[in-house]
């Protein structure tokens, strides 16, 4: 019996500092939304990641302390239950539930929204993890290589926002630090925040329905709304988002099948590689440039998810690190992209 304790004991103390890792995790309300939330579309990689790097040492453990009686097992799954709630954040978590703030109520303004008279094309670009640290250091980020040589003379050559002369950033608020957090706080103007009591992204439950966000504004000043990604948009209550704020023409995995774009049986990474996601998106803006109407193209990447990204054919092997790989190969076909746009 103490065996299997000790087993679970370290495995759980393992896999909460391994989840950070892999799945990039900045809170743990990102934890809590995603226990909530739909996961159809989940990259099954992560499970056999799971396997190798948290249950086999936890296993390992296991038989290493079988001497010990039933006790000293229960002091270690204490103990080790202890370290895993502070790996994710667990105990900050339940101390925040206590406390109020007046910071939105104060600083939020819901702007009137006024129309130009001549309306602009909006294509907006999510790339996955992508973080100005990944620029070098000369540059303001914390790299030793230069893995971003398009995106970080693009942001030399436009409008960026930074605390420093150098390329910078925005603090990454509770909320705003994961996917759907980043997207929603991006569109909305507000974090991704909400009561353990809220029922997310299930049939018939309202997703924010109060928040007026960017694709409500587009959708009333009658804009096309186009959502493109290389996964199953349902996952992480992506599809409820785009679905309810702006009503997108949500292009992903089971929609690009169904159209016949992508071969039914056809899976790579998440879904299928950013290579083709930008040439689909190259299609879709060019065919969304033919209407009288303006429109607003969003579009997310897959490829430089964490922990080890995604290495098509096409992507150059030119760093030790697989992920910095698939950074340097993202930074090229946007750089393809944007120049085919202009």
């Amino acid at each position: 019996m103490s065996i299997f304790i000790v087993t679970f004991a370290f495995t759980l103390a393992i896999s909460s500092k391994w989840a950070y890792s892999y799945f990039g995790l900045s809170s743990f309300e990102q934890i809590v939304y995603h226990i909530k939330v739909p996961l159809e579309g989940t990259n099954t990689q992560f499970i056999f990641g799971w396997m190798k790097k948290c249950l086999l040492p936890g296993f390992i453990f296991g038989l290493i302390f079988s001497w010990t009686n039933q006790n000293i097992a229960i002091l270690i799954l204490l103990v080790c239950c202890i370290y895993g709630l502070c790996q994710i954040h667990f105990f900050s978590y339940v101390f925040d539930q206590f406390k109020k703030t007046d910071f939105y109520d104060t600083y939020f303004v819901e702007s009137e929204v006024i129309s130009p008279e001549k309306k602009m094309n909006f294509i907006h670009i999510y790339l996955e993890s992508m973080e100005t640290t990944y620029a070098t250091k000369e540059d303001g980020g914390d790299a030793n290589e230069d893995l971003l040589p398009y995106l970080t003379q693009l942001t030399k050559d436009s409008v960026s926002f930074s605390q420093h002369e150098k390329i910078g950033g925005a603090r990454v608020l509770t909320g705003t630090g994961w996917t759907t957090g980043g997207i929603v706080a991006s569109t909305s103007g507000l974090p991704l925040i909400f009561s353990l009591k809220h029922k997310f992204c299930k049939d018939k439950v309202p997703f924010m329905p109060k928040v007026n966000t960017l694709g409500d504004i587009l959708e009333k000043d009658g804009y096309n709304r186009v959502f493109m990604i290389g996964s199953d948009a349902t996952f992480g209550g992506r599809r409820s988002y785009f679905d309810q704020h702006g009503h997108y023409d949500i292009q992903d995995t089971v929609s690009l099948k169904e159209e016949g774009i992508l071969d039914k049986d056809y899976h790579a990474f998440w879904g299928f590689e950013d290579d083709k996601l930008f040439e689909f998106a190259k299609e879709k803006i060019l065919d969304l440039s033919k209407s009288s109407k303006p429109f607003d193209f969003e579009m997310l990447t897959v490829d430089t998810h964490h922990p080890h990204g995604y290495q098509s054919k096409n992507c150059k092997n030119l760093f030790k690190e697989s992920l910095s790989n698939s950074i340097y190969h993202t930074d090229e076909n946007l750089k393809d992209f944007m120049e085919c746009l202009i």
